[in-house]
């Protein structure tokens, strides 16, 4: 018996310490593959102070954002939005039964892309500061259709637009989205 439980044992720790070595494979898997798709996505980073005020408080300090810090962003926002759309899909859903059934409607125009939102077809404006508890703080200002800003040399503020318009903040140091916000449809 005891001999069956140090197998045992031997064997569960093998097993685990080859799944630590694959996730960390896959997660440097994930990060190449992202580091190499920054160059398809439409971005630009802005360090100037006379933002900050805008978005962070006065202790706040500017500081450089790195590709490997963009790279870190794209796959949380991603896992976000991935997230997000699932949650889209059902109220998408939810609401064409709601008008089928409760408003006996049986056609709506509703789209999905009010509901969904496609990564590929959204810009993307960085900015990044160290908190006073020295966390890195990314806020990241994304609209659709990039072709229509000019965005690498103006911050983009709109009012509505629904979620073609979203910014969210991250903190990188414990690697979570801290703060989410999609615009209005009036």
């Amino acid at each position: 018996m005891r001999f069956s439980y140090k197998l045992l044992m031997l064997f569960l720790i093998v097993a685990h310490s080859n799944l630590i070595g694959q996730n960390d494979s896959q997660k440097q898997k994930q990060m190449d593959t992202t580091l190499s798709s920054l160059s398809k996505i439409e971005y630009t980073i802005f360090e100037s102070d006379s933002m900050k005020s805008r978005i962070f408080k006065d202790d706040y300090k500017t500081i450089k954002i790195t590709k490997s810090d963009i790279a870190d962003c794209e796959a949380l926002l991603r896992e976000f939005i991935n997230q997000y759309n699932i949650k889209g899909d059902r109220k998408l859903d939810s609401t064409k039964r709601y008008f089928k059934e409760v408003k006996h409607i049986e056609f709506i125009q509703l789209y999905q892309d009010q509901f969904h939102i496609n990564l590929e077809r959204y810009g993307r404006q960085y900015f990044i500061l160290q908190a006073p508890n020295k966390h890195k703080i990314v806020f990241i200002n994304c609209f659709c259709n990039p072709d229509e800003f000019d965005y690498k040399k103006d911050w983009i503020f709109v009012k509505d637009g629904g979620n073609c318009f979203f910014n969210l903040k991250i903190d990188l140091t414990d690697k979570k989205i801290i703060e989410f916000s999609e615009n209005g449809v009036a």
